[in-house]
């Protein structure tokens, strides 16, 4: 298995918060406790430009 690391980009978002919801309800990794909309991760998103200081990265299994 070969692993991508690019940017984040919007279409990303519906399986990040997936994840980052699952996160919230089955562990302590985050200091949120109510599951965010896709509406907050949209405007969380913003803040990572893919030029700018700070980036979002997303990591992509792909079978070889």
């Amino acid at each position: 298995m070969t692993v991508l690391v690019r940017p984040g980009v919007l279409d990303d978002l519906p399986v990040l918060l997936d994840i980052y919801n699952h996160q919230i309800a089955t562990s302590h990794s985050t200091f949120d406790l109510v599951e965010q909309t896709l509406e907050q991760r949209t405007e969380w998103f913003g803040h990572y430009a893919p030029d700018g200081p700070h980036r979002l990265l997303v990591a992509e299994a792909e079978d070889t």
